[in-house]
């Protein structure tokens, strides 16, 4: 796959398996893609030297957080995985009607009065609000109700508010990346002052399945380590728990319009809330893990322990796929139109891999896809996205040039 720094120009290159596909991905997509190279172009050697040195970052979180804890996990307890299997076959069909409102489904808009409301301080016209609000997310699946609240007790959305007096006003949602809640990690990321100066309200959210104090290693990787069943929820519920926000801010003339940016997991959760919030005005996608099976058969270790499981288990890689196509931007159309949304990739990233972000990018009929020389982790430099941020969202009409 030949790619290079800048807007990605979506030429056609026979050799690549990147493509625009026509039905189902999960059987549809080449099993061969996890072995294509990345072949960037126009880079310096320097620049690819940089590049290089920035990709080895990415083995701290891959090492650190994801892949290794899951090996330990799995391979300890391979039922925690695949017990869920006998819950497969729901999930599979709502994939295989690319039905997105039969897994995320609208939510009730909350009562003012069950809202809880902490002013943290002041802001030049504004204030900044933490708010607490009950989530009526219940599980998609009737028969997994029980499994899924044994592993997941989380019944309130979290979200750090940066209001203006007076009218709505345009509002940007930020939805952190993996075990990068912290608020002022985002708030860098995405130049979220610089949108409040411009006249944006600003709300980000801490995902359902992300604990203030971890108790234990296993609830490192409990997201997914669960199996496919549990992360298809858990990924509904965090787009349930998103769209609850629209509303709340919305009905309390916070908001007048809405755009959602997301990083790493957090661009997982915004490209599921892109196949199914028609309230949305824009999206800005960063480094998106969403395509959770083929990442994990490329993640090492874990990806050594994945396909020894499945096949003494006798399922197909399709099979793998299928089960988690529910929480896949590439089993639903997007409700969003391909010229208000973004995606900024990272050339040299281990864990956002190139070739599954052009796909996205392929599948959105062909949206505005920036390349920029960084890894998943490795950003040299302070407002890293600020300029294709500000960019995108005055073409798109949410903020005044």
């Amino acid at each position: 796959m030949k790619v290079s720094a800048g807007k990605e120009p979506y030429r056609s290159d026979p050799k690549s398996h990147v493509v625009k596909l026509s039905g189902s991905w999960w059987s549809e997509l080449s099993l061969g893609i996890a072995k294509e190279t990345t072949e960037i172009e126009g880079e310096s050697i320097w620049a690819k030297v940089r590049g290089s040195l920035l990709s080895l970052l990415d083995w701290l979180p891959l090492l650190g957080l994801l892949s290794v804890p899951h090996y330990y996990l799995v391979r300890k307890d391979p039922q925690s995985y695949f017990g869920d299997r006998d819950q497969w076959g729901f999930y599979n069909a709502i994939a295989d009607q690319g039905a997105a409102d039969e897994i995320f489904k609208v939510p009730c808009s909350p009562a003012a009065d069950s809202v809880k409301h902490v002013q943290k301080k002041t802001l030049t016209a504004g204030k900044v609000v933490h708010l607490s609000i009950p989530s009526s997310f219940e599980p998609v699946n009737p028969d997994f109700t029980d499994r899924y609240w044994k592993h997941h007790a989380h019944r309130h959305i979290k979200s750090e508010l940066w209001v203006h007096e007076g009218e709505p006003r345009p509002t940007f949602i930020v939805v952190h990346g993996y075990d990068t809640e912290i608020y002022g990690i985002n708030r860098g990321l995405f130049s979220t002052r610089e949108l409040y100066d411009m006249g944006c309200n600003i709300c980000l959210i801490k995902l359902p399945f992300h604990r203030s104090k971890m108790k234990s290693f296993a609830e490192t990787t409990h997201f997914f380590r669960h199996g496919p069943a549990y992360t298809n929820e858990v990924m509904a519920h965090a787009v349930h728990d998103c769209r609850t926000m629209i509303s709340y801010m919305m009905d309390q003339q916070i908001a007048s319009k809405v755009a959602i940016g997301g990083i790493s997991l957090g661009s997982f959760v915004a490209s599921l809330v892109v196949s199914a919030e028609k309230r949305l005005h824009a999206a800005v996608i960063i480094d998106p893990v969403y395509n959770l099976s083929d990442s994990l058969i490329e993640w090492p270790p874990v990806n050594k322990l994945i396909v020894k499981l499945l096949a003494q288990q006798g399922i197909s890689f399709q099979q793998f796929r299928h089960a988690y196509a529910c929480c896949n931007a590439l089993t639903f159309e997007p409700v969003l139109a391909s010229d208000r949304i973004m995606i900024i990739g990272s050339l040299y990233d281990r864990i956002a891999i190139p070739r599954y972000v052009k796909l996205l990018g392929e599948h959105w009929n062909q949206c505005l896809l920036v390349w920029k020389g960084y890894s998943h982790v490795g950003v040299p430099v302070s407002q890293p996205f600020w300029t294709e941020i500000k960019a995108h969202l005055t073409d798109t009409g949410f903020i005044e040039p």
